[in-house]
């Protein structure tokens, strides 16, 4: 017999982590059946498809994206009757582990931007976000930048880059920062 609950620690972002139960499909005289069409669901307590968590031959996968609850895994093949099993999803208290700069939603370290050859301005939009040690953002931080090529601009508050006709070739570096942790985009 399984335990009442089976307890997970979803894993720190860039990890996975698996937990295998070992099942058999068994007829009502206790004879082994073949497994072929056996389905798999894991739910949270609202019975919807949990996110960042998937069954397959008796194998759990929980992602870093998983939120920490109560979920339940169920098997089910034609008509015999379902098995399930209980799971708990634990997380750590978020920590700052690092931050991210993004431009359309992709983080970056560099980039390079053309100036343009018509009177028409180019915006580009940047943005910095704080990660916990799941990949989830705890905050947005602004970007500041020290020195800009001329007739360049940035607003910090939006997060906007302006480069016109008139905009000379450089280096723009945007930096982010948050206690101890930094990150930048040139």
């Amino acid at each position: 017999n399984p335990p009442a609950v089976t307890t997970v620690a979803v894993p720190l972002e860039g990890e996975t982590a698996s937990v295998t139960f070992p099942y058999a499909v068994l007829d009502e005289n206790n004879n082994y059946l073949a497994a072929d069409g056996l389905t798999w669901r894991v739910t949270d307590k609202d019975g919807k498809d949990a996110e960042g968590v998937s069954m397959m031959n008796g194998v759990l996968t929980v992602l870093p994206t998983a939120k920490a609850g109560a979920y339940t895994v169920t098997a089910a093949l034609g008509t015999l009757p379902t098995a399930s099993q209980k799971i708990e999803l634990t997380k750590e208290d978020p920590t700052a582990t690092r931050i991210c700069v993004l431009r359309n939603g992709l983080e970056l370290t560099t980039d390079t931007l053309m100036i343009p050859v018509s009177d028409v301005s180019v915006y580009t939009y940047y943005k910095a976000k704080l990660l916990d040690q799941y990949g989830e953002v705890m905050k947005d931080l602004t970007l500041d930048t020290s020195e800009l090529p001329q007739n360049v601009t940035f607003n910090a508050e939006e997060g906007k880059l302006t480069l016109g006709k008139a905009s000379k070739p450089g280096i723009v570096t945007l930096t982010a920062s948050d206690g101890d942790l930094t990150a930048a985009v040139t």
